[in-house]
């Protein structure tokens, strides 16, 4: 299941997209790193996640219709046309 459909609209805030990321990984298991980048040209928020079990990586990768990057998941969501709160270049949140 993908997360951009699970939402039905384009993200358009940092707290919108952490929320609906949270809640898909959370049958995964704990959470151990967030970092959510947002490409303004591209009209992208990228989401590199990793969870205290790298074993369920390829799991929570194939849930949501990304891939395996290094030692995170990596998933694309694309922005809405208002993205003035999206203002932020980087967000790394600590462990969940």
């Amino acid at each position: 299941m993908q997360v951009a459909e699970q939402r039905g609209e384009a993200a358009t805030d940092f707290l919108g997209v952490t929320r609906k990321v949270l809640a898909a990984c959370e049958p995964f298991g704990s959470l151990h790193a967030l970092q959510l980048i947002h490409n303004r040209r591209a009209g992208r928020v990228s989401c590199f996640i990793e969870l205290d079990l790298p074993q369920m990586h390829p799991a929570l990768a194939r849930a949501l219709g990304a891939t395996v990057f290094g030692d995170a998941v990596c998933l694309d969501i694309a922005t809405g046309p208002e993205t003035d709160s999206l203002s932020a270049q980087n967000s790394r949140l600590p462990a969940v």
